[in-house]
């Protein structure tokens, strides 16, 4: 004889029937495949927000806590915009453009480095020679003056060698006059 397996239990019987009409009425949405979704989005959402912590207060501990909110955080640096580490839940792009944008605020403040440094020893350099400069300028004023000096003292010097002439050309001819009439007046 062919055994028989028992009927199931009447009330077992409508639940079959109740979720195999469910399966048959929703079959594309699932709780727990919307639940699913919604802790996926919280995830990445909350990998974006540990990122910008990161960015604002790189030593903040992570994960936040309630004894985090409203603490004073401890004085830091000025944040290095390193990439967050729980990055493997952010999307790709968002990673790449951090690093490219990363990377460029590093070349950018290497060059601002950069500017500044030459600016602070073309600053220096033009300090030195605006310094130069007035010195060459006082060296410029006191030879002018000395050679002004100098000047007067050739002039003056000329004007008494013509008075000498003069007088050795007039002590000459007086000279001459007498001999001429000291010669004249011998008999």
């Amino acid at each position: 004889m062919a055994s028989q397996s028992p009927p199931p239990p009447p009330n077992l019987q409508g639940q079959m029937n109740q979720s195999s009409k469910l399966a048959v009425k929703e079959p594309t949405t699932h709780p727990i495949h919307d639940m699913q979704d919604t802790i996926a989005k919280l995830k990445d959402y909350t990998c974006l927000c540990e990122a910008r912590i990161k960015e604002l207060h790189p030593d903040h501990p992570l994960p936040i806590q309630h004894i985090h909110i409203g603490a004073p955080l401890p004085e830091t640096a000025p944040p290095n915009n390193s990439l967050p580490l729980m990055s493997k839940n952010v999307p790709a792009f968002v990673l790449s453009a951090a690093a490219s944008n990363n990377r460029q605020e590093r070349e950018d403040r290497t060059m601002i480095m950069e500017l500044r440094r030459q600016k602070e020893h073309e600053e220096a350099r033009n300090q030195e020679l605006t310094k130069q400069n007035l010195q060459l300028r006082s060296f410029a004023d006191r030879k002018t003056r000395e050679a002004q000096v100098l000047n007067r003292h050739l002039v003056n010097s000329q004007t008494k060698v013509k008075e000498m002439e003069s007088q050795l050309v007039g002590l000459q001819t007086s000279d001459s006059r007498k001999r001429i009439n000291a010669m004249s007046s011998k008999p």
